[in-house]
This record gives structure tokens, C-alpha cells and sequence, in this order.
């Protein structure tokens, strides 16, 4: 039997389980006022464009076979883009189903991940606002949002806090047969909560 891995760094996870409001929508609005050169699109895959134009991340081509193949339990796959006033892709967030990497997920949630943002579109807020478009368009109280990110990404938890994320708990990537590739995340200390 392989060994198993030596303990990797702890994993946060957030989750957003509440219908749009307005609160979100004002949110939304003044981030977008902080750059309003940027614009954001809806991407959905296509055979001609199996991952956002511009984009090189190697993961969308993966997941886009696997929503090709109709083997996610929703429909629910794609991503957030951000470009700049010339057309050049600034970030992406992309949204993804419920997998065997994500077992804690129900079935229509989806869980925001692969975000990615161009270093000199730092500070511009994007991946908040990717957050918060995910939220604008899932968020209708049927489905949970969840958000992973490492305990030390002190920027990444920013993030999903402004975008009304609450963390959940901490756990970690579970090596699956000995392997990690093949792993799954799992919530390891659920926070408790206040009545």
C-alpha cells in the first residue's frame, strides 16, 4: 500500500448560500466603478472555443471535455472573464459543477475556482468582482456557491469576504488511492456557529 502524503497546507472553504439582494448589487456596482475600463463576459464552452479567448490555463480544455461528455451533474460550467478596454483578457474565474474533487458540493451547486489575473490588472478589484458577477448570476437560494482557497492566501480570503462568502471550515486535499492527482477536498474542522 503507498504511503500517504505528509499533511499540505490547510484549505479554506467559503460558501455562499443566500438569494442576490441588493446589498450584493451595490457591491457589485462600486467595484465595477473602481475600473470602469474593464468589462465582464459570461464564457460557456464551445468546440471552437474550448476556454476563454486568450486564455493559455490548460485546465478549461480538461474540464470542457468533461462538460462535452455531459458527465457533470449540471450545466452550470463556464467562467467570468474580465477584459480591459482593448479586448485583452484581465482575469478569469471559472465556474465549475460538482466533481469527485468537490464531494462536499450538492448537486446544482457550483464552486468558483482557477481564478487568474493578469499582474498588471492586480488592484483593480476583478477578482471581487468576479465573485460577486458568479453570485449575480447562481445565486438564487437553490444552490450553494463555494470558494476554496489556501489559509496563508490572506488576498484570496479578501476576496471572497467582500463578495459575501462566509468561511465554512478548514480542511485540506485527501490523496485518493495514494494519489494526489486523483484527490479530493474535504472540510476537516467545520467552524462552528453561533446560534
Amino acid at each position: 500500500m503507498p504511503k500517504a502524503e505528509p499533511s499540505q497546507e490547510p484549505i479554506l472553504f467559503y460558501r455562499l448560500a443566500s438569494v442576490w439582494n441588493s446589498g450584493g448589487s451595490e457591491a457589485l456596482s462600486r467595484i465595477a466603478k473602481r475600473s470602469p475600463e474593464h468589462k465582464v463576459e459570461h464564457w460557456s464552452p464551445s468546440l471552437t472555443e474550448p476556454r476563454p479567448s486568450g486564455s493559455k490555463d490548460a485546465v478549461y480544455l480538461a474540464y470542457s471535455a468533461i462538460n462535452a461528455l455531459a458527465l457533470f451533474p449540471n450545466r452550470h460550467y463556464g467562467a467570468i472573464a474580465i477584459r480591459d478596454a482593448n479586448g485583452t483578457l484581465c482575469h478569469t474565474s471559472m465556474v465549475v459543477p460538482p466533481s469527485p474533487r468537490f464531494p462536499f458540493m450538492g448537486k446544482d451547486d457550483v464552486q468558483i475556482g482557477a481564478t487568474w489575473t493578469n499582474p498588471v490588472a492586480r488592484g483593480h478589484g476583478l477578482a471581487t468582482r468576479a465573485l460577486l458577477e458568479a453570485a449575480r448570476l447562481y445565486a438564487d437560494g437553490q444552490r450553494s456557491l463555494w470558494y476554496l482557497c489556501a489559509a496563508t492566501n490572506l488576498a484570496s480570503q479578501k476576496v471572497a469576504k467582500n463578495a459575501g462568502f462566509a468561511c465554512i471550515g478548514r480542511g485540506r486535499k485527501v490523496p485518493r488511492l495514494g494519489l494526489r492527482v486523483l484527490g479530493f477536498y474535504a472540510v476537516t474542522a467545520p467552524l462552528e456557529r453561533d446560534g
